[in-house]
């Protein structure tokens, strides 16, 4: 069964790659901010064929906020899988082991910084967060 929780990072995640730079705008799954009956603030994942001004009028008042949620493949196209920057080789490895995921980026001098988390979109939204926090790649 198809369940969009497992397809897109999880809100907090969407949040931080908004502030980062990623693209907002185009076809895919949103996480929206509505102000239900005029008091209650909730957030909601839609797919962009529910227009969110249409979703808010059905279940609230309005939109505060709307934050691209992009699935596993859009992430996995943002991600690269080997670059070089200075003397730091870092690569791209999943593994699926009992109920985690994990990335492996390797570093030349030793170092081995691993990334586990619940789901391969959020697994995928945190090394790429990293990445770009440490200045290893950037949106265009």
């Amino acid at each position: 069964m198809f369940k969009a929780e497992l397809e897109v990072p999880r809100l907090i995640l969407c949040r931080r790659l908004k502030t980062l730079g990623y693209p907002q705008e185009g076809d895919g799954w949103y996480w929206v901010e509505i102000l239900e009956y005029g008091k209650i603030s909730n957030w909601h994942l839609i797919f962009p064929s529910e227009k969110p001004e249409e979703y808010a009028y059905v279940i609230g008042d309005k939109i505060n906020n709307v934050i691209k949620a992009p699935t596993i493949g859009e992430l996995g196209a943002w991600l690269p899988k080997k670059a070089i920057k200075e003397d730091i080789v870092y690569f791209l490895r999943m593994e699926k082991e009992s109920i985690y995921y994990e990335t492996l980026c390797l570093l030349l001098d030793p170092y081995l910084i691993r990334f586990v988390n619940d789901t391969e979109a959020n697994l995928r939204a945190t090394m790429l967060i990293w990445l770009i926090e440490n200045k290893y790649f950037k949106f265009k």
